[in-house]
This record gives C-alpha cells, sequence and structure tokens, in this order.
C-alpha cells in the first residue's frame, strides 16, 4: 500500500498490507474531529464527523523520501501525536508518545495507492469497523466491531514488545526512541478555538 502526501514530496510503503495486518475504521471521537482542523478537515472527515483510519503495526511502515517534510502536532500535551506532511499540510499518522505501544493509525488522506474502492478493498478487506460514534453527527451511527479493533490492536502491541520490533518505527529514532521531530503542542487558547469548532459543526 503507498502512502505520501498530495504534493509528492512525502512518500512511503506500508509492507503486508491485508486485511490481516491492517484494521480498517472509522472514527466518530471528538478527539479525532478536532484532529482534522490541524489539516484540510473537509478532506478528512466525512458527512457525519468520521475519519477512515488504517491501524497498523509501525514495523510494517517505511518512507523512501521526505522523512525530513514531516511534522507533529499535539492538542494537549498528554495527546495523541497528530503526524502530517509540512509542505502541504497532508494528514498522515497518529501515534502515542511511547513508541513501546506499537501502534499506528494511519489517516485515509495519506493514503495514495490503491484508491479508494474495489482495489483498496481486495487488498486490505471491504468492511469498515464504526467506533465511538457516539460523537457522530448527522444521524447515528451503529457502532461495530470496537472490541475486535481493540482486541487486534493489543495482540499486536504484546507481539511488538515480545519480539523487539516496536523499535522499527519511522516516526522515531532507532537509538534514542524519542520523536523524528519535536512535537508542537497547542496552547489552551489554540485547543479551545479547534473544539468549539467542532461543537457547533
Amino acid at each position: 500500500m503507498q502512502i505520501g502526501c498530495a504534493c509528492g514530496k512525502v512518500s512511503g510503503r506500508v509492507e503486508k498490507a491485508s486485511s490481516k495486518t491492517v484494521n480498517r475504521i472509522r472514527c466518530y471521537c471528538r478527539d479525532c474531529q478536532a484532529g482534522a482542523y490541524l489539516t484540510d478537515v473537509d478532506k478528512v472527515l466525512d458527512s457525519h464527523g468520521g475519519t477512515e483510519i488504517y491501524q497498523t503495526s509501525p514495523a510494517l511502515i517505511s518512507f523512501h523520501h521526505g522523512l525530513e517534510n514531516i511534522g507533529c502536532t499535539r492538542l494537549a500535551g498528554k495527546g495523541l501525536m497528530r503526524w502530517h506532511s509540512t509542505c502541504c499540510n497532508t494528514a498522515i499518522a497518529n501515534t502515542l508518545e511511547d513508541r513501546k505501544f506499537a501502534f499506528v493509525g494511519l489517516v485515509h488522506t495519506c493514503v495514495q495507492s490503491p484508491e479508494m474502492g474495489d482495489a483498496r478493498d481486495q487488498l486490505i478487506g471491504a468492511q469498515i469497523f464504526d467506533v465511538n460514534t457516539g460523537g457522530a453527527k448527522n444521524g447515528p451511527i451503529k457502532r461495530i466491531g470496537q472490541r475486535r479493533t481493540i482486541f487486534k490492536i493489543l495482540s499486536g502491541v504484546l507481539k511488538a514488545k515480545v519480539t523487539g520490533t516496536y523499535k522499527m518505527n519511522p516516526f522515531f529514532d532507532a537509538v534514542s526512541g524519542k520523536p523524528i521531530v519535536k512535537p508542537r503542542v497547542l496552547s489552551g487558547e489554540e485547543s479551545a478555538a479547534i473544539y468549539q469548532k467542532v461543537d457547533q459543526d
């Protein structure tokens, strides 16, 4: 699965992408809706406020070029690390601050190939699990597959800890374990302004 930014300065791939290695979800939580405002909200969110995310192991992700064009923002000091391109502000991925929790959620806007449709369905499965549906807008959304999603993530995290593959993470330095760039943390005022937009939409 080819990944990258809209302008092409950042490009990479997810090795061995399949329904076994990738969780395909839509998240409707308030934090993901707020995170969309850090990039292009109209491209990230669907009409119900959901973000399609591809959860996978960071060890399967590599970038061919443009790593220097990747930045990171956090809505708060303890919030998710939200990775984006600094060249064209494409939303790329979400991670936790500790690389030992070997989990990456790739935002659909960074997936270049296969494009949405049958080809992508064939590669990683057509089933999309809807999670955190309490935050959905414009009508109720039925929650589907949340327990299965959590179990699959935790199983992958445990395996990565046992095998040591958690160290293979393109968003963190292999030696120090620190993020490849210092995250920008929004001020309280900046964060409050974004959440206000979420609540008004």
